[in-house]
């Protein structure tokens, strides 16, 4: 026998996505803040430090900077992505609603 598949099931839990966005949105930004302190320090010791070996430090923190920029992108990225997935479910779920209400009202 099949197994009745409730409407539950398929139920988007929209306030715990939300919630998601809010943590995912609080994280980026505190991982945004890291790596700006990181690069702060980075160019602090580059002022600070004038000797020979100094030269090869320039280009660490030239690719540090590059990788955190990187990272910071894609993590914007997943961001606003979840956004626009929220976004998407809501407007069809409003969607699926009227359709319902107009069928039934008909």
């Amino acid at each position: 026998m099949a197994e009745q598949i409730s409407l539950a099931k398929f139920k988007v839990l929209m306030g715990e996505m939300n919630d998601a966005i809010g943590i995912v949105d609080i994280q980026v930004r505190i991982v945004r803040e890291t790596l700006d302190a990181i690069e702060h320090d980075f160019r602090s010791a580059s002022e600070m430090w004038r000797s020979p070996a100094a030269d090869t430090f320039e280009p660490m923190r030239a690719e540090f900077k590059r990788s955190a920029d990187d990272m910071a992108d894609v993590l914007l990225g997943i961001l606003h992505r979840m956004r626009i997935t929220y976004q998407n479910y809501l407007d069809t779920e409003r969607k699926a609603e009227q359709n319902l209400t107009m069928q039934s009202g008909s």
